[in-house]
């Protein structure tokens, strides 16, 4: 709400399966992020060119999912004008997880490894390695199409993951801008007042902004 209002873009929220049981992990997300891109574009007849594809957390691994699905599979979508990546989780391999209690930020964000732990077993499908391609995208990187905007706490626990990510992007020929917000843990622009980050969100705020209006054509 608060980047819609500062752009004046609307915001477009998709109710996603969220992975519950066996019948929610993946694709499930995926297939309804691709359903809700198709509507915005078939229905509500908006061009591809004022369509940015925007998430937090592992809502910026769906993000980079679609990316990847229209390039790979169905190159007969439009891509869209650009994308925004929060704090996204682009490592759910069990090696990664295991060792988060050891990264130096562990006790300066609120992400525990019981919780993403949680969250891998949740979303990877049954007889699946949740170091898939399609699931773990750090070191699986490819040409997204699009530009990217990239923003993480330098005190969150996924934030070297975050960087090399991106660094990997830009390796792959992809346009990557990022934006480190110090002193912040996970998903930076949704803290704000409750956690005196107040000028970090507005920073980051602004930053989006400008990126989406640079943007497109």
């Amino acid at each position: 709400n608060e980047l819609s209002k500062m752009s004046g873009w609307p915001a477009l929220a998709i109710q996603y399966r969220l992975s519950r049981d066996k019948k929610t992990t993946f694709p499930a997300a995926l297939q309804d992020g691709i359903t809700a891109y198709v509507y915005a574009l078939e229905v509500l007849k908006i061009p591809a060119s004022q369509i940015v594809f925007a998430g937090d957390s592992a809502g910026g691994n769906l993000v980079v999912a679609l990316l990847r699905y229209i390039n790979e599979e169905n190159p007969a979508l439009p891509l869209p004008r650009c994308a925004f990546l929060s704090s996204p989780w682009v490592d759910l391999s069990t090696k990664s997880i295991e060792n988060v209690p050891r990264n130096r930020n562990y006790n300066a964000d609120y992400v525990t490894q019981d919780f993403l732990d949680w969250g891998r077993k949740a979303y990877t499908p049954e007889g699946w390695d949740s170091s898939n391609s399609w699931i773990t995208f750090l070191g699986n990187e490819t040409q997204l199409g699009i530009p990217v905007f990239v923003n993480a706490g330098t005190s969150e626990v996924l934030y070297d993951d975050i960087m090399k990510f991106a660094e990997n992007l830009r390796k792959k020929g992809n346009e990557v801008e990022v934006l480190e917000t110090p002193n912040s843990c996970h998903v930076p622009y949704r803290l704000g007042k409750d956690w005196n980050l107040e000028e970090e969100q507005a920073i980051c705020l602004a930053t989006m902004t400008k990126f989406l209006e640079k943007t497109g054509v």
